[in-house]
């Protein structure tokens, strides 16, 4: 195990690098980094949540995805997530109509020549992520929707189900769904 200062800066600068690659493109609005920003290799956790709705991509695979812009990802509002969920119950993603997402998102969502989904998505419970929180990548039919935290991961920590109305060109062939925490 590492320890002392070379330890400590290690962490540090994945911190920084995570911070960079899953925050500055969203308060950016663009999603400029389209896939560039690739994890170092971080031990993860040991663990997984205990909820049906997680489901971790196969290795590395969200890498490889583009991520969408922030613009594309809305969050069902509380009045209407016991709704959503729901409609989730059996699939990971359900298409929608444009009248059904605007209702449950609160406000009006379109994205021209796309189709909205609602997707399933998990935080911490007791964080009040808003949509740019979520790490949202899709490309060929893969559709990945993280929520990446850092220093907690402790997975006992029970989550929450938040569902997502999101824009795509075409329907999700696969869903992953994953909490994605990197200790410090």
């Amino acid at each position: 195990m590492e320890s002392g200062a070379g330890f400590l800066t290690r962490r540090m600068t994945i911190a920084r690098y995570l911070v960079f690659c899953a925050i500055l493109p969203s308060l950016m609005g663009s999603g400029w980094c389209g896939g560039c920003c690739i994890l170092p290799d971080v031990p993860p956790c040991a663990t997984e949540p205990d909820d049906t709705w997680y489901a971790a991509p196969p290795g590395t695979l969200a890498n490889g995805l583009a991520l969408l812009s922030p613009g594309r990802v809305y969050l069902v509002t509380a009045e209407s997530t016991g709704e959503a969920q729901a409609l989730l119950e059996s699939s990971p993603a359900v298409p929608l109509d444009a009248a059904t997402a605007t209702r449950l998102v609160g406000q009006a969502a379109t994205v021209a020549e796309n189709t909205p989904y609602l997707v399933r998505a998990l935080a911490r419970e007791g964080d009040t992520p808003t949509a740019a929180a979520f790490d949202v990548r899709f490309y060929n039919g893969m559709l990945y929707v993280g929520y990446p935290t850092l220093g907690r991961c402790d997975l006992d920590v029970p989550t929450q189900r938040l569902p997502l109305v999101i824009f795509l060109p075409t329907a999700p062939k696969s869903v992953y769904i994953e909490i994605a925490a990197a200790p410090l």
